[in-house]
């Protein structure tokens, strides 16, 4: 059976806990690759491992314009764990 999201990349800000967390496991349930943002790098690290091999976390601040710029243009579907601060 096809997934609605097969193929699709879906970037969650804030995915290390809570509901960001709960939308990520949707989105990886429904076929699609994450990409988690978080401040925390354990958070991250630990987020990832339980979503399996179709996440990756990122650490950036998605309150600073600058970080989410970058993120989204570096940004390759591949698992990565590269780090944001805005600079």
């Amino acid at each position: 059976m096809s997934k609605s999201l097969d193929g699709k990349v879906a970037v969650v800000t804030g995915g290390t806990q809570g509901i960001g967390f709960a939308i990520a496991e949707e989105f990886v349930e429904q076929g699609a690759t994450v990409v988690l943002t978080g401040r925390d790098q354990g958070r991250l690290d630990e987020a990832v491992a339980k979503l399996g091999p179709k996440a990756s976390g990122v650490r950036a601040d998605a309150g600073s314009p600058a970080a989410m710029d970058a993120l989204l243009k570096s940004y390759h579907p591949q698992p990565t764990n590269k780090s944001y601060d805005g600079g």
